[in-house]
């Protein structure tokens, strides 16, 4: 039996965790996420966007018939979560939540229990059914509770039904120099970021669940470690928006993102290449295809060492193959693993080293994805699921990459195709799917549940 005194000493330090920045939410210990307890956590993640282009009348993008299992948000979710995702990642512009065309909730025929257990039952495994009951669609109205007041409020309210319902939530501010132009005013961008995370952090329960992204592929805004109009640098960017947004949500991991390397072989959104020598080879390399910029990230890594929120920071680069990129070479095999090896796989096992001490950082997959049309696709991303995996060649070892988000759930992404058929919005589409389970360990209902002979309705 424990004495008076140890049980003392571990009421005082659970009370010293719960007063500690920690307390909720997630973190990082050296290349891993882990959470206020220190226990590793994987992100398992799709992205669902709508909230960062008009949508004209469609929520979050949402095609098809008015079916609810085309068009309710809860039974969307319910779905994600029989296919084995944990997180999910809703893009946002502040321009679509402060002036988009408003959607409300509307009559919908209710789809039946059973043929929502039937859209997620695997053709391979049949047998086994889901063990959580769908959603209720109440009086035939889908998405009832929605706010109609702004766009903005239904996001928050989207945010709030997935995390209520057990996901990580991804506020990822998504767009580019066409489009949001809120970026280039820092202190209008970092007010708006404020007020949006305050307003879902009203549900206080949600603080445990967020997880922020402030800006994706800083390349849409020709953005780079060295210069980033209105911000100075990509660098200034990101030490601007910690201070501004750490303060509200000590708990919440922050999505960082590369960028000024795309002219070296990085997707937009890769690009943490800091070795001196690499970066030389690689600008010697593009000269000779006529192009100058290759942005270092040094002055980031050299920024945040001793920052006191450095433990909230999560890279998280994008990584495509040719269908997206365009890439003639360097995306599969040998090649690629190099390239990644140089940009963050090196950060995630060796670490950055300054003023004498090592940091090592955790690396999220922030997108990745592939059409599968063609044995280009297919080759290039079996080479990125080997390296998530580091099944690749020795000298390209580093630790498996087990926290991601897949583009993306939508049926209507050219990049990737979704993970719902163009056709009717509804049907899973397996081959994605299954490359998802087998390879990066995505744990669909049907891996764990017991065979059953009837439907449990």
């Amino acid at each position: 039996a424990r004495s008076v005194g140890a049980m003392r000493l571990l009421c005082l330090a659970a009370v010293l965790v719960l007063c500690s920045g920690h307390a909720t939410g997630l973190t990082t210990k050296g290349p891993h996420i882990v959470d206020f307890y220190r226990k590793n956590v994987n992100l398992k993640g799709v992205a669902w966007y709508g909230f960062n282009v008009d949508q004209y009348g469609n929520f979050l993008g949402m095609g098809g018939n008015y079916d609810s299992i085309n068009r309710d948000v809860r039974t969307h979710l319910w779905r994600m979560q029989q296919l084995g995702f944990n997180s999910i990642r809703l893009p946002f512009s502040f321009g679509i939540l402060n002036n988009g065309v408003r959607v409300r909730p509307s009559g919908c025929t209710v789809t039946s229990k059973q043929d929502l257990i039937n859209s997620v039952l695997h053709p391979g495994f049949k047998s086994k059914v889901p063990t959580t009951q769908p959603p209720t669609v109440k009086g035939g109205i889908c998405n009832a509770g929605m706010p109609t007041d702004t766009v903005w409020n239904q996001y928050v309210w989207v945010v709030n039904i997935a995390a209520s319902m057990g996901f990580f939530v991804t506020v990822d501010f998504h767009s580019n120099k066409n489009g949001d132009r809120t970026f280039y005013n820092p202190s209008s961008f970092k007010s708006q970021w404020s007020r949006l995370l305050s307003d879902i952090l009203r549900n206080k329960a949600n603080a445990s669940k967020i997880v922020l992204e402030p800006m994706n592929e800083p390349d849409g805004y020709d953005c780079n470690w060295q210069y980033c109009q209105g911000w100075g640098s990509l660098t200034s960017f990101y030490t601007q928006m910690m201070g501004t947004l750490n303060p509200l949500c000590p708990g919440c991991l922050v999505l960082v993102e590369g960028g000024g390397q795309a002219n070296g072989w990085s997707n937009w959104g890769d690009g943490f290449t800091t070795n001196p020598a690499v970066i030389q080879k690689i600008r010697g390399y593009i000269k000779t295809q006529g192009k100058s910029l290759y942005a270092d990230a040094t002055p980031f890594f050299k920024a945040i060492h001793n920052a006191k929120w450095r433990s909230q920071v999560v890279l998280s680069p994008h990584v495509y193959c040719p269908g997206v990129t365009g890439a003639l070479d360097r995306y599969a095999g040998n090649g690629l693993y190099e390239h990644l090896d140089w940009s963050f796989g090196d950060k995630q096992t060796k670490g950055f080293n300054y003023q004498g001490t090592t940091r090592q950082y955790a690396v999220m997959l922030g997108e990745f994805g592939s059409t599968l049309a063609n044995d280009k696709e297919r080759t290039c991303i079996n080479s990125i699921l080997t390296y998530m995996n580091n099944y690749q060649p020795a000298q390209y070892k580093h630790l498996p990459i087990t926290s991601w988000n897949f583009w993306v759930w939508n049926a209507d992404s050219a990049d990737t195709g979704g993970l719902l058929g163009m056709g009717d919005w509804r049907t899973i589409q397996w081959q994605r799917l299954d490359l998802l389970s087998s390879k990066l360990q995505l744990m669909p209902y049907y891996k764990f549940a017991r065979p059953s002979r009837k439907l449990s309705l």
